[in-house]
């Protein structure tokens, strides 16, 4: 796998999910070149995206005069994702202009919440009118529905691609960063990637760089010098539900959770004497701070049991316990609160797109720093372009909580590497209890795309698969683009499809990107498991938000620890019922049923 640094990121983008209501386009068989009409087998392409392809991805145009009568019918398109409704809407009909027999319909919604339930409610009544959504949000809900989402197909030759019809999808979305995502259930476009965003024209005000930033702490100086220049709001991240329970806030607490609790992602691999020992399985696991997908490697295997045990159990004679009381969790709490000074009054209320909002507006009340996705860059671009924002920008890597001090258990490259137990032994207060400088990203593959295949003909599957290829070649990719730019939008992440051609109003971006890599998912058992105070349904849920919520703006991380630590013991007694009390224990056993 080739990392593309600033390569793979340079168009990753927005995934902001503005409000739209419901609306419907019927065909539009505009022209977009050549002569053709009635029966005329000529094929009518936009000459301008076409000729602007390496000659590789230039594909036979005979492939469309032969089938220009084949395809004909309705295609429904269902999404919810009215940024990028002008892109598509640019395929749309440079598509229904290559096979005037056929009519698209879309239909967008103003959430992936709304889109789910009315799919649901359709295939329920046996609609036909369900055909292609975009969107995760009814992968899971929708299989036994026979929502089946086409994958492997894409991975085959294009018709689209070239004149030999060649494989276009990039190695990036093939690798170990994908996590299964491209598999025969589903198709996805898109990779996405999220980052810091700094208004450099606020920073250099205070006589900073963004080259001076290099830790968190830099970030949080930087604020409170941009405070004390009359900046009253420099951190811009969310504090609304959706902001802490699946946007910005929730990104940024993920990434930094993995990255204090990463070094444990070995103590909980199975090990001799465990109950679900497997010789092979253990020797097989090697462990290292940058690798990535433990998950999807063979030899990970977690005893879930251990993690339990770290993480419940407080007793004076347990030195693996790094749960919501520890000092482990309170540090990472405190770094984390650190922002609290710096945050709008509003925070509890702003969400995503009020801190961009802000962002974008750059006055001394409004935010200099900013999470969001890497996209939004393109964005910026625009309204730069356009006279609406009138400061500079750049944006980088989420930088990391670190420490400065030397033990033994610091590598030659700095990283720390001593285990749990070893750090109680040998390690002062100054190690701050994390240890690794490398921070993993909240992000991944988007853009999914499913096929709904009840009911349907052949013949009109074999409709919806070939937009499908169109859609997922450079020439598709190339006019999606177009049509973004053209309306002033932009896409919400990379395409994966090579030799797509972006617009040259675009290109500044390359280098505002440089910053930002993907660095993998910032996924382990600890993330997953203390993130989910905040994804826990019910009276759980709101506990957590609103500890989050009140605590983090009064930079108050031991209200916040004293709330997670009840909370975090309902979330893991309710995944425990179905064992004995307490048997996390005893994790060399075999937990006993209650049954």
């Amino acid at each position: 796998m080739n990392k593309f640094k600033g390569l793979v990121a340079l168009f990753l983008a927005l995934a902001v999910v503005l409000a739209c209501g419901a609306c419907n386009k019927g065909g539009k068989n505009s022209s977009t070149g050549g002569n053709s009409g009635g029966g005329s087998t000529a094929v009518k392409i936009d000459e301008t995206v076409y000729s602007s392809l390496s000659e590789e991805y230039q594909f036979d145009k005979n492939y469309v005069s032969q089938n220009k009568n084949k395809f004909s019918g309705t295609l429904y398109m269902a999404r919810a994702y009215a940024d990028e409704l002008p892109g598509w809407e640019y395929v749309y009909d440079a598509y229904e202009t290559m096979y005037p027999n056929v009519t698209i319909k879309n239909t967008e919604y103003a959430s992936g919440q709304s889109l789910k339930e009315a799919l649901l409610l359709q295939m329920n009544s046996g609609s036909e009118t369900v055909g292609l959504m975009q969107g995760n949000y009814v992968q899971d809900a929708l299989k036994s529905y026979g929502y089946n989402f086409q994958g492997g197909f894409v991975e085959s030759v294009n018709p689209y691609a070239s004149p030999a019809g060649e494989e276009v999808l990039v190695g990036d979305l093939l690798n170990e960063y994908t996590f299964d995502n491209l598999r025969a259930e589903r198709i996805t476009f898109q990779n996405t990637n999220t980052c810091f965003f700094v208004n450099t024209t606020a920073l250099a005000e205070v006589g900073l760089k963004v080259e001076d930033l290099k830790t968190w702490d830099d970030i949080i100086d930087a604020c409170a010098k941009l405070k004390q220049a009359g900046y009253t709001s420099p951190f811009g991240i969310g504090g609304s539900n959706d902001s802490v329970s699946t946007k910005d806030f929730k990104w940024m607490y993920r990434i930094y959770l993995d990255q204090y609790y990463r070094d444990l992602i070995d103590d909980i691999q199975v090990q001799e004497g465990d109950w679900n020992y497997n010789k092979n399985t253990a020797d097989g696991f090697e462990f290292n701070f940058v690798k990535n997908n433990y998950e999807h490697d063979p030899y990970y295997a977690v005893n879930s049991m251990r993690a339990y045990n770290m993480l419940l159990n407080e007793q004076a004679d347990n030195p693996y316990y790094v749960g919501a009381n520890s000092a482990k969790f309170n540090c990472f709490m405190t770094n984390l609160c650190k922002i609290g000074p710096y945050l709008s009054a509003g925070f509890a209320g702003n969400g995503i797109a009020e801190v961009q909002q802000s962002f974008l507006r750059g006055t001394k009340n409004d935010s200099v720093f900013m999470v969001n996705y890497i996209g939004f860059g393109v964005a910026l671009e625009n309204y730069k372009n356009s006279g609406n924002v009138k400061f500079d920008w750049a944006c980088f890597d989420y930088l990391p909580m670190v420490c400065h001090c030397n033990v033994a258990c610091n590598d030659v490259s700095g990283e720390h590497v001593c285990n749990h137990v070893d750090d109680a032994a040998t390690e002062d207060a100054c190690t701050l209890h994390v240890h690794t400088t490398s921070t993993r990203d909240e992000g991944g593959v988007g853009g999914f795309i499913g096929l709904y295949t009840e009911g349907k003909t052949s013949e009109e599957i074999e409709l919806y698969l070939d937009f499908i290829r169109f859609f997922m070649s450079p020439y598709g990719q190339s006019l999606f683009y177009k049509g973004l730019e053209k309306n002033s939008g932009w896409p919400k992440a990379v395409s994966v499809i090579d030799g797509a051609v972006m617009p040259a109003s675009w290109s500044n971006f390359v280098e505002y990107s440089k910053n930002v890599e993907f660095n993998g998912l910032c996924a382990n058992w600890f993330t997953d498991f203390l993130a989910g105070c905040v994804n826990a349904s019910g009276s759980q849920y709101s506990i957590c938000k609103n500890a989050l919520q009140t605590n983090v703006l009064a930079n108050n991380p031991s209200a916040i620890t004293k709330v997670f630590n009840t909370q975090i013991a309902l979330y893991a007694n309710d995944k425990l019922s179905q064992y004995t009390s307490d048997c996390y224990k005893n994790y060399t056993k075999k937990p006993t049923s209650n049954g």
